[in-house]
């Protein structure tokens, strides 16, 4: 696909969602037409959403999103390389917002990669970057290829601040709705932190914190929580 037919599909593309439409839609809608494509064109048309997210063109959010499905190794790499470029990934003063969130949307694109490749760049991410709004969400993509390597981010940012383990909502109901999660949780954190694991699992099963839940569900936490 040219670069100004590309262009011009990509921003026709979005011209098409009302305002008001969700972004899961529109990331759904083009999961779909990409898969229609054939081998040479979704590798082409990939190949320009890299593009659009290495220079930060218009709507690269959603293009980032596409290519954690989607981008294969030299692509990543690619993403890789401009990770590198930006200087900022093992950097001790504050970022911006605006920097923080691109980069966590580069980092989930490499870390939605099944092999090995990128580890040595997300261990430096976990490292670096533990306060970071978007740091967990990185963890639950890492839970999908490296579970070992999300469940050390996720211990990290528990032990960080003991205020983590107990106030965060949405952070609390993740693993709430994730039992094979929670277990390698506990089994890293009680080791690390017995204290830290006591403040998290008894927020876990506070009656507030699960309210929404079934009595299965409930019981199943509870079996997990207070197993030995």
């Amino acid at each position: 696909m040219e670069q100004i037919e590309f262009d011009i599909w990509w921003k026709e593309y979005f011209d098409q969602f009302h305002a008001r439409t969700e972004g899961y839609e529109i990331v759904e809608s083009l999961i779909q037409y990409i898969d229609e494509l054939n081998d040479l064109k979704r590798q082409a048309f990939i190949d320009e959403l890299v593009a659009v997210v290495l220079h930060k063109g218009s709507r690269w959010e959603f293009a980032a999103e596409i290519l954690e499905k989607y981008a294969s190794i030299d692509q990543r790499n690619k993403v890789c390389y401009k990770l590198i470029d930006l200087k900022i990934l093992d950097s001790i003063q504050p970022i911006s917002t605006e920097d923080g969130f691109y980069l966590s949307c580069l980092i989930r694109i490499l870390s939605c990669e099944k092999t090995n490749e990128f580890i040595p760049i997300i261990q430096t991410y976990i490292e670096y970057h533990i306060n970071d709004p978007w740091f967990t969400s990185i963890c639950w993509r890492l839970w999908r290829t490296h579970k070992d390597y999300a469940v050390q981010g996720w211990v990290k940012f528990f032990i960080s601040n003991e205020s983590n383990a107990k106030s965060h909502s949405v952070i609390i109901q993740a693993f709430q709705n994730n039992p094979d999660a929670l277990r390698s949780l506990k089994s890293e954190l009680i080791k690390q932190s017995p204290s830290i694991w006591k403040v998290f699992s008894d927020t876990i099963l506070d009656d507030d914190m699960t309210d929404y839940l079934s009595q299965q569900e409930k019981k199943t936490l509870y079996s997990i929580i207070k197993s030995s």
